[in-house]
């Protein structure tokens, strides 16, 4: 994979024509930037930029950026500022917004804001609000003002807390939920088989 760049400073590895892998620890006091998949760590004083599939830790202090309309990110992300991820299958903390393009399944916690402008899944916890575009299954949102979910199944299980919470017409302040006889079903597919087995006998 070709590199350019100064070392531990400003390092750019591949290109983007190349889909290639690269796997380490790579360190940088301003840009770490892969054009292709990425395994590793990536530590960089402001950004670390991704074009392809991510599933290591990225650590920044301004921004991480992950780019590519298939790409998938299935690791941790954390940066003082924000995260910017198209789909996201992991954890992702940020000091201001987590803000996903495409998909998000996992745990997403921002001091400022969490917006996920496709699917949802998993936990969202932020200082001031959660923007959640479509809910298919299981949802918990968190957000000291308030917390928004545009689209839900009819399947979906959702939880929010916040002084203003809005699942598609249903308002509810502090507490809003939608879906709770769907509870038990999306615990069954969260759990392994074997508690599956033993979940089912407890309900009978």
């Amino acid at each position: 994979m070709k590199y350019k760049g100064i070392p531990f400073i400003w390092q750019v590895f591949g290109e983007r024509e190349e889909h290639g892998t690269s796997s380490g620890i790579y360190p940088s006091i301003i840009v770490n930037c892969h054009n292709g998949n990425f395994k590793g760590i990536n530590l960089s004083g402001f950004v670390n930029y991704l074009c392809g599939d991510s599933s290591g830790f990225n650590l920044t202090g301004l921004l991480n950026v992950n780019e590519g309309k298939t790409s998938c990110n299935k690791g941790v992300n954390i940066a003082g500022l924000v995260n910017n991820l198209e789909n996201s299958k992991g954890v992702n903390i940020a000091g201001g917004v987590n803000y996903n393009k495409g998909n998000s399944k996992g745990v997403n916690i921002a001091g400022g804001v969490n917006y996920n402008k496709g699917r949802s899944e998993g936990i969202n916890s932020s200082g001031v609000g959660n923007y959640s575009s479509k809910v298919y299954d299981f949802l918990i949102q968190y957000g000291t003002i308030g917390n928004i979910v545009k689209e839900c199944s009819r399947r979906a299980f959702i939880l929010q807390i916040g002084l203003f919470n809005r699942i598609e017409d249903q308002y509810c302040p502090i507490v809003n939920i939608k879906g709770l006889k769907n509870l038990l079903k999306q615990i069954k597919k969260i759990l392994p088989k074997r508690n599956k087995n033993n979940l089912e006998r407890i309900v009978e």
